[in-house]
């Protein structure tokens, strides 16, 4: 799952082969369904493609799972970022 996870993020860092990233994520997620890093990937993914309300709601779960301890400033981060777009859109 590390490495799923690890080449999707990658993947879409660079907005690169987006539905390969968004199979890995998933497998990643899939493998390791508490882990808040797989989600905030799978949910970046989803920002990438453009897929908005997917990407809220899979980065919501993300910082639902990772709580307070340890904090999630990079899964806030993205969140507010997808919302932000999201309220930019008519």
């Amino acid at each position: 799952p590390a490495v799923c996870n690890s080449l999707a993020w990658f993947f879409s860092e660079h907005s690169l082969k987006l539905d390969e990233a968004l199979a890995l994520a998933h497998l990643a997620t899939a493998a390791q369904p508490n882990n808040a890093n797989n989600f905030d990937t799978l949910g970046w993914v989803h920002f990438q493609r453009g897929e908005l309300a997917e990407a809220e709601t899979t980065l919501k779960k993300a910082l639902e799972l990772a709580g307070e301890n340890p904090p999630a400033p990079d899964i806030r981060e993205h969140l507010k970022k997808v919302q932000e777009k999201k309220g930019a859109k008519p």
